[in-house]
């Protein structure tokens, strides 16, 4: 047997549902019965301000109290408190990694300082020794040849950039474009003649390195560098301080300097080359 409702059976059990009564039926059979008319909606209304009443009251009881380490599981509670503490724990192992940069920063930046003033000091003691000899006839000499030398050769003299020992020679056969010269970490690399940086930076291979222009169509590489002084763009003297010997690069084994010449687009022998070598 099918129940069917019809739209006018519907309209009739909403009207019928809308509004009841509420009768009050005493025990003392003396006293009189009462009825209040109530709307379903009313009532509705009445139980949702009920129960959010009852779920605040019951939040804040639960709060003041601590009663939430009784209904939240210890095991839960602990776990959250491991991870909150390893998140800590790797948050100062970070801080800690940054502040031990920035102090190996400021060491690097004081031995820096130390070995230009040490550099100019020597420049300083050069330039006395100098003015004593100035009335020397054989130095004046000396000077006079040097100086028309470099006049009729018309090339550039280049100085050794940095006080090491050389350990390996210029091999082009086995890829080798340069000279390597093997120095103390940290000791101070000079600009080997005048000219502009056109590269200071890091490579994947050679670490920071630094590439200078010089006249007559000459280039200097300096590799493996610890620090670089100088930026791209700026001009350099002969004997100005650019860089600090280094370990850097997946092509390098040890602390050294990696030097090279380029005279037309060709690498050549630095040792043909160096005034001091």
């Amino acid at each position: 047997m099918k129940v069917t409702f019809s739209k006018e059976s519907i309209k009739n059990l909403f009207r019928r549902i809308s509004h009841f009564n509420l009768v009050f039926i005493p025990t003392d059979p003396y006293l009189s019965t009462k009825s209040l008319k109530v709307s379903s909606f009313k009532v509705l209304i009445f139980l949702l301000i009920y129960s959010f009443t009852i779920f605040l009251a019951g939040f804040y009881i639960i709060t003041l109290l601590n009663l939430d380490t009784l209904l939240i599981p210890k095991s839960y509670i602990e776990s959250r408190n491991k991870k909150e503490i390893i998140e800590l724990n790797e948050k100062i192992l970070n801080l800690a990694k940054e502040v031990e940069e920035l102090q190996i920063t400021n060491i690097k930046l004081k031995k820096i300082f130390e070995k230009q003033d040490s550099l100019n000091q020597k420049i300083k003691n050069q330039d006395s020794i100098k003015s004593k000899i100035q009335g020397n006839v054989f130095h004046i000499i000396k000077k006079t040849l040097f100086d028309l030398f470099s006049s009729i050769s018309n090339e550039i003299i280049f100085l050794k950039p940095v006080e090491g020992i050389l350990s390996n020679k210029f091999n082009p056969d086995k890829g080798h474009f340069g000279v390597d010269f093997s120095a103390k970490e940290n000791t101070p690399i000079l600009a080997s003649a005048n000219g502009y940086i056109s590269f200071a930076g890091f490579t994947p291979d050679y670490g920071y390195e630094i590439i200078i222009i010089h006249s007559n169509d000459f280039i200097t590489k300096y590799k493996h560098c610890s620090v670089i002084i100088k930026n791209t763009g700026q001009r350099v003297i002969q004997g100005e301080l650019i860089g600090l010997v280094g370990n850097t690069g997946l092509k390098s084994h040890g602390s050294h300097l990696h030097f090279e010449i380029w005279h037309k687009g060709k690498p050549v022998n630095p040792e043909k080359y160096l005034l001091n070598f």
